[in-house]
């Protein structure tokens, strides 16, 4: 048997998490330590360092043994199915964003068990706004229950999605936008973890992408669903926190979306 705080105490751990990687942004000034990653406009830099070491820092003081993947220092793990306790962490998505001055950027920090996403987080630091959700309890912001929007048409919805690293899937996102007819009104904002939890609160009505990371999904995807909202494949089924193409909004504008662009063979656009 495990000792110290009970598995169950993670939920409310995670708060306090997703807050001590956005107190450390703040405290950082954007140009400092800016480096270059593969991968166009794929930036890191102090913040998002700093952000992750106040994150692995306060777990290590009540979880030491779990495992960690996170984006800059841990960017591999295991099977999940098989790894009992698991933190999935963005330090700081948004990273170009927050480089160029334009507030727009979180922390993202889940807890998965078995496989299982049970509990997640993320924190706007510049809104001081907190995204929460634990599996079957709902979602909340700022401690206020949270639910997707209701709008029922697709070409009037305010529909989402974000730059590639690769320019290639920048343009197929693009691409898959005009395909909706009359046009859509569309977001690029550069948060994937933001856009999807503009769509759990009814801000945005439908987001898809076609080149995320389990650490942009596995809080995100979380607090969608518990907001009663759909997260998909583009071509079908319901997703894990692993899926690299997904569309999140309302059941009835996944399907329309599903049902209008429905993808198929290697050479779609």
């Amino acid at each position: 048997m495990e000792n110290g705080p009970r598995s169950t105490d993670r939920v409310e751990l995670i708060k306090d998490l997703a807050r001590a990687g956005g107190a450390a942004i703040r405290a950082t000034a954007p140009a400092q330590g800016v480096v270059t990653k593969e991968g166009r406009g794929n930036l890191v830099t102090a913040a998002d360092r700093a952000s992750e070491r106040a994150i692995l820092q306060l777990l290590a003081e009540h979880f030491s043994q779990d495992a960690v993947l996170s984006e800059e220092s841990h960017p591999e793990v295991g099977d999940p199915a098989n790894t009992a306790h698991l933190w999935v962490i963005d330090p700081l998505d948004g990273t170009s964003n927050f480089r160029s001055g334009r507030q727009h950027a979180a922390v993202s920090v889940a807890y998965v068990a078995a496989g299982v996403v049970r509990t997640g987080a993320v924190y706007d630091p510049f809104r001081d706004e907190l995204f929460f959700a634990a599996r079957d309890r709902g979602a909340c912001l700022n401690g206020e229950p949270i639910r997707v929007g209701n709008s029922r048409h697709l070409p009037t919805a305010t529909v989402a999605t974000d730059n590639c690293y690769d320019p290639a899937g920048t343009r197929r996102n693009l691409e898959i936008c005009l395909r909706i007819q009359p046009s859509p009104w569309i977001l690029i904002r550069g948060s994937a973890v933001l856009a999807l939890c503009d769509v759990a609160c009814g801000r945005v009505d439908l987001y898809f992408h076609t080149a995320l990371k389990p650490w942009d999904n596995a809080a995100a995807f979380l607090i969608v669903r518990e907001a009663g909202g759909r997260v998909a494949g583009l071509e079908g089924g319901d997703v894990d926190f692993w899926a690299a193409e997904a569309v999140a909004g309302n059941a009835d504008l996944v399907e329309q979306y599903r049902t209008a662009f429905r993808l198929t063979g290697p050479g779609r656009a």
